[in-house]
């Protein structure tokens, strides 16, 4: 089967699964079917590489962002990985330094972490850093050290 015959066939799927109630059936392949499903797929494509674009360095919105991206009034707690493979440089995920902001890097407090971005929620050491931070807000807290690996965490 050909690209152009499987772009039939997914295109008369989804104009049956489009379909109002009682109308009648698109004929397999009429070229409805196709424009259909270019359209769809530019939409999705479209606005998946819209927000991925906000996301590069020097793009409009993260220049705009880190214009102001603090306020005085709020005390900031930014937890990190060196090892995270989303945020690079993971340096990225920081915040300019001020009195009302700690930057934490995991592996700084416990040399055995080795999580990643997708493992932070799930690491015991970056959650005792959460309850420090929603609780005394000390900033020489220090966790009691895990190991912790990518991907599934500790916890």
């Amino acid at each position: 089967m050909t690209h152009d015959a499987d772009a039939i066939v997914i295109g008369a799927g989804l104009a049956a699964w489009w379909r109002p109630p009682n109308s009648r059936p698109l004929a397999a392949g009429s070229s409805w079917s196709i424009r259909s499903l270019r359209l769809l797929l530019a939409c999705c494509f479209r606005a998946l590489t819209a927000n991925i674009t906000e996301q590069f360095q020097g793009s409009s919105f993260l220049n705009s962002l880190n214009a102001a991206p603090t306020a005085a009034s709020v005390q900031y707690v930014v937890i990190e990985t060196r090892d995270d493979e989303v945020v690079t440089p993971y340096t990225n995920a920081f915040l300019p330094a001020g009195p009302n902001v700690q930057n934490i890097t995991l592996q700084n407090q416990c040399a055995q972490d080795g999580s990643d971005h997708l493992s932070i929620p799930y690491d015991s050491n970056a959650l005792q850093d959460m309850i420090n931070a929603l609780g005394a807000g000390s900033q020489s807290f220090q966790p009691t050290c895990a190991s912790v690996g990518p991907i599934f965490g500790n916890v």
